[in-house]
């Protein structure tokens, strides 16, 4: 079974572009047997620079790194309710969470955020801000300065 899903989120980008007028999508990925994901998984900074939205739409996950590097970059995210993406994306404010089986309800998320660009910004800047607040290293290093504190301690 497939993790990552690409035929969905293809099938997905296809009738949301078929029903706005959107120019194109970037994609990363890690399944080097495409050239086009090599290469863009080569130059993720740049592609989530250059991205408005970012999109998960795993069946199962566990605490992915492509969330929270996405919410650094300020991008607010579409992703399925898999695994710990909960705990990274907060419905309704840093993005929007959907069934890893609900089809039109990823491509509802997407057409929210692509046509509301003001929700789109706000939480664009949620999503950094979360971003900052719990997945930055300094605040990792003082999470376990403090339990191990704690533990010798005892």
């Amino acid at each position: 079974m497939n993790q990552e899903r690409w035929t969905l989120f293809l099938t997905v980008l296809a009738i949301v572009v078929a029903n706005l007028a959107i120019l194109g999508f970037l994609v990363q990925g890690q399944d080097n047997r495409a050239i086009a994901f090599v290469i863009l998984t080569l130059i993720a900074p740049l592609a989530l620079l250059m991205s408005d939205i970012s999109v998960l739409c795993s069946r199962y996950e566990g605490n992915p790194m492509s969330v929270q590097e996405a919410m650094a970059s300020g991008l607010p995210g579409v992703a399925t309710a898999v695994g710990g993406v909960p705990e990274l994306v907060v419905e309704g404010v840093t993005g929007l969470l959907v069934h890893p089986d609900d089809e039109p309800a990823l491509v509802e998320a997407l057409n929210a955020l692509i046509c509301h660009p003001d929700l789109r910004l706000q939480m664009a800047h949620q999503a950094r801000q979360r971003a900052r607040e719990h997945f930055d290293i300094r605040q990792t290093v003082r999470a376990y300065e403090q339990l191990y504190t704690q533990i010798l301690d005892k």
